[in-house]
């Protein structure tokens, strides 16, 4: 005997069928009122960006049952295919410029084990006494100036003013 809340979709063709739904509503983008630099204002459509938590509220769930929809064997396949959507529409787009780059990164770098962002950073101490011989090494290898010559002053007379 099976306890629980009955299943919202019994089969993986109405999941599917609803899913397809949420990324034509996405699709057909969202009306954005914007001021032009005279001050007009303009109403134009954006694309409303795809995600788990909107797919969600549009089937009237919230995201862990999707995500206990992705567990089921039956459904697996069609939750996959609906989290790869989401993430290919939030990288095209922020390449494209319609999404912000950072922001597309950040939500990648939290919801895709595969996705990784790294960076190196090499750092190279010296102590006081390396960097002093390095500038003393560099002082020795310093060229003399063309323009002075080496010279002794023999002797220093200083004129009087009356001669």
């Amino acid at each position: 005997m099976k306890l629980g809340r009955p299943l919202k979709f019994t089969t993986q063709e109405e999941l599917k069928a609803k899913i397809s739904e949420y990324f034509a509503v996405c699709d057909a983008g969202r009306d954005i009122k914007v001021i032009d630099k005279r001050g007009d204002q303009q109403t134009h459509s954006q694309p409303v960006p795809y995600t788990m938590e909107g797919l969600a509220v549009y089937l009237n769930c919230d995201a862990g049952i999707i995500r206990s929809y992705g567990k089921r064997s039956e459904f697996s396949t069609t939750i996959s295919q609906a989290r790869d959507k989401i993430h290919n529409n939030w990288v095209e787009m922020g390449m494209m410029g319609l999404f912000n780059p950072k922001i597309v990164n950040l939500c990648l770098s939290a919801s895709c084990p595969d996705y990784k962002q790294s960076s190196d950073v090499n750092v190279n101490v010296l102590s006081i006494e390396d960097k002093l011989r390095a500038i003393d090494a560099q002082n020795q290898k310093a060229l003399p100036d063309p323009d002075v010559q080496d010279a002794e002053v023999v002797k220093h007379e200083t004129l009087s003013e009356d001669e």
